[in-house]
């Protein structure tokens, strides 16, 4: 009886280890991965050793992606709230506006493509510029990354006409 006491908790223990990993852990590791992903995005566009011939289209998509990974990291980890101080992550408030960050700047490289279509005045395009700087330095702000703001609003313009 002893015996099968001990084998009967050795199987449990090993099922809540493997329930914990594969709803709790991963999905943590998962979102934080994410969030140097995104901090990879704009370091390396800012960078603009890869950014070379990639359209703004490009990186539109590329941001509203980074947002539904963010929302979905968020949504796939249970007692988030709780779970998020031992792992290190931001406030589930935090996330989402992150992510709204991110769908704002993706609206804007659209209308800064749009005009470059249109040939529009510059002074929208400078205003736009502003939107994205505060719309990158918020989602900054909320995930706590890197983003080196200097020159990302240059490479961040649509590609010139030829």
């Amino acid at each position: 009886m002893e015996t099968f006491a001990t084998i009967l908790s050795g199987v449990i223990v090993f099922v809540l280890g493997q329930l914990m990993m594969r709803f709790v852990i991963e999905p943590a590791a998962d979102l934080k991965r994410e969030l140097g992903s995104i901090t990879n995005t704009f370091l390396e566009r800012a960078n603009g050793e890869h950014s070379v011939g990639l359209r703004s289209d490009d990186s539109s998509i590329l941001l509203r992606q980074h947002a539904a990974k963010l929302m979905q990291g968020l949504w796939s980890i249970p007692m988030y709230h709780r779970v998020r101080i031992f792992f290190g992550l931001p406030p589930a408030e935090h996330i989402v506006q992150a992510a709204r960050d991110l769908n704002v700047i993706a609206r804007f490289i659209d209308e800064l493509a749009e005009n470059a279509k249109k040939q529009r005045a510059d002074e929208v395009s400078y205003k736009i510029h502003g939107e994205i700087h505060d719309a990158i330095q918020s989602l900054a702000d909320n995930l706590g990354i890197a983003v080196f703001l200097g020159s990302i609003t240059r490479l961040l313009d649509p590609p010139e006409q030829s």
